[in-house]
């Protein structure tokens, strides 16, 4: 799996996933200390139902695409700092639907 993190430098990482099962409260906290593994585990995991969500409201491919990308790379580079307060699930879909919002206003 390849994933741009960086688009100013295009800094694509290929990346090989040591985690074998979910387990969202190890993943949120190896997420915060850096690892991209854990990262890799998290997008794997929840591409397909962010996307689905997405694209049942927008019915655009590459809309639903941009919005889950914009999201994960959000996610990345706000790891060290974001606070779980609720599950990790929460989170994601709570910050695709202000991406939907934003989407919609604009």
């Amino acid at each position: 799996m390849f994933i741009v993190i960086n688009t100013n430098e295009q800094k694509i990482l290929n990346i090989n996933n040591k985690y074998n099962s979910f387990d969202e409260a190890a993943l949120t906290a190896s997420l915060k200390e850096g690892d991209i593994n854990a990262f890799e585990t998290i997008y794997n995991e929840y591409w397909p139902r962010l996307y689905g969500y997405v694209f049942n409201r927008l019915k655009n491919k590459e809309i639903a695409e941009e919005i889950i990308q914009e999201v994960f790379y959000s996610l990345w580079m706000k790891h060290a700092t974001i606070d779980f307060t609720s599950s990790l699930s929460s989170y994601l879909f709570t910050a695709v639907k202000y991406q939907i919002f934003n989407y919609i206003k604009s």
